[in-house]
């Protein structure tokens, strides 16, 4: 999963402006996250999450109506709405995000950014499930509806022993304080910070130029993102986990509930057209993860995420 040193045929992450809720505008960054789209227990569960918070990330991932293009309507009138009344905001910079998860022993950073779309014969992203394509027509559905990224891929990949780049920067950003931060009912920490300096964001690109990534969640979403011309940023966002033998803390898991950049306070929303960003979540909050959205990185032992026309990793 490592390829000899930068090559066109490696991961190609950018910054972008992530879509965040606004603190001031919800009560809790908590309440408006959800876990995926495709763990969200139906009917019971949607149900819950609608009743934790009108402004529940499930109304734009999970869409409800009597027709699958009502149901996609509405969410993009509701994403609509909820830019116009500054529940969510975009970022002023583009930026990579590092997204860390904790609970107890349970320790996942990674970073978020805009990976390139590249053809499948490439073997950048590697997948290792089959899809089922009423549910990439689903997706596509919303994703063209909504003109945003709403959830996040997950993509790992292993960094060799002793190398710099992504893991060093994830390491120095978070001895900084966080964007944002927030608990979820699982007893999950979630924390988000925002990466703008130029050198750090090369040292993330650099060290990402020579790696293929596999899919460790969000198949359906990948093959969804390559509906869109490769070579263009993907309309996903994606995570991603990185590191050596004995530098991961946990293996990844996509079970737990984290909001990704757009779905939940994270970066997690990305406008389709030209790889742009549509909203960013609140200043405080959980990195887009879960959800639909930050989000996903890339870091030893971590997690990152993407955004439509890149992946974020």
């Amino acid at each position: 999963m490592t390829t000899a040193g930068p090559t066109p045929h490696g991961l190609h992450l950018e910054p972008f402006q992530g879509t965040r809720y606004c603190l001031d505008r919800v009560d809790s960054l908590a309440a408006v996250t959800s876990p995926p789209y495709d763990v969200v227990v139906r009917p019971d569960g949607l149900l819950h999450l609608e009743s934790a918070d009108p402004h529940n990330i499930v109304r734009l991932i999970l869409p409800q109506g009597d027709t699958r293009e009502g149901a996609d309507r509405r969410a993009a009138d509701t994403l609509a709405q909820w830019l116009a009344s500054g529940i969510l905001a975009q970022d002023d910079k583009p930026a990579l995000y590092v997204y860390e998860q904790r609970k107890g022993e349970l320790l996942q950073r990674g970073v978020i950014g805009s990976l390139l779309l590249s053809p499948p014969a490439e073997g950048v992203v590697l997948p290792h499930e089959d899809v089922m394509p009423h549910i990439v027509e689903e997706r596509a559905a919303l994703l063209r509806a909504t003109a945003a990224n709403l959830e996040p891929l997950l993509l790992s990949y292993r960094s060799e022993p002793g190398s710099s780049g992504t893991g060093d920067v994830i390491d120095r950003t978070v001895q900084l304080p966080p964007l944002l931060t927030t608990t979820t009912e699982d007893g999950f920490c979630h924390r988000l910070w925002s990466v703008t300096d130029p050198m750090e964001i090369a040292a993330v690109q650099v060290d990402l130029a020579g790696h293929q990534a596999l899919i460790a969640d969000g198949h359906h979403r990948w093959a969804t993102s390559l509906r869109y011309p490769c070579g263009a940023p993907v309309p996903q966002p994606v995570g991603l986990r990185t590191g050596p033998a004995g530098r991961h803390r946990t293996p990844p898991s996509s079970g737990a509930r984290h909001p990704p950049p757009s779905a939940s306070p994270l970066p997690c929303v990305r406008a389709l057209g030209a790889g742009r960003l549509f909203p960013r979540p609140s200043r405080r909050g959980p990195l887009g993860g879960g959800h639909g959205g930050p989000v996903d990185g890339i870091g030893r032992g971590h997690r990152v995420r993407s955004s439509p026309g890149t992946a974020s990793i």
